[in-house]
């Protein structure tokens, strides 16, 4: 059976919603995994809290990050594991809005020339994109293997691209497809984001 660590990055209380969804999760039982671990980061930056997690999930075969601003439903592993297989990828991910620029956004982009553009995940199949917002990243163990030791750099941290600072989701998933990973979405496993009310 497939082991799966979950693990929460933080800086402050959880909201209640976070909460209730994270509470079924760890009750809901499968015949596809085993959830074998809660694991957490606390601190003021968010790259640094994702790196504490990576190092300390150890006994398992995937690790999934949940931001604690995040709704979800309580087949959401089942859901990604069945992604993966789908997909035959090693990064999945549940998608989610946001605001950017006082505007509602999928944190999804495709490369394009030289930058990186926002798209609307929509249709049935599953799609293979280059960048995605990491509060719903489900990872498996080898590709943070792979990275360090292709970087020696942490798995998380912030950069910059076209003289714009760009956040630890866009240098994880940069390096992950420079370490020849492909990253998969399903435009039906959309998760809740709690900013500014449910987005």
């Amino acid at each position: 059976m497939v082991k799966v660590c979950v693990g929460i990055p933080t800086s402050e209380e959880t909201k209640f919603k976070f909460t209730l969804s994270l509470a079924k999760l760890c009750a809901y039982r499968s015949d596809r995994y085993l959830l074998t671990d809660l694991v957490y980061g606390q601190g003021c930056y968010v790259h640094e809290n994702r790196n504490k997690i990576v190092n300390r999930f150890k006994d398992a075969d995937w690790l999934l990050q949940l931001d604690t601003d995040i709704v979800f439903e309580t087949t959401l592993i089942d859901d990604l594991l069945r992604l993966a297989e789908d997909t035959n990828s090693k990064i999945v991910a549940g998608w989610y809005m946001n605001i950017v620029q006082n505007k509602y956004v999928p944190l999804v982009y495709k490369k394009k020339d030289n930058d990186y553009v926002f798209i609307l995940p929509q249709g049935d199949k599953p799609i293979s994109v280059d960048i995605v917002g990491t509060g719903c990243l489900m990872v498996y163990k080898e590709v943070f293997e792979k990275i360090k030791k292709d970087t020696a750099s942490p798995w998380f941290y912030f950069d910059e691209l076209n003289n714009k600072v760009v956040g630890e989701d866009f240098v994880f998933c940069q390096n992950a497809r420079k370490a020849g990973y492909d990253i998969f979405i399903d435009p039906k496993l959309r998760v809740k984001h709690l900013k500014l009310g449910e987005v």
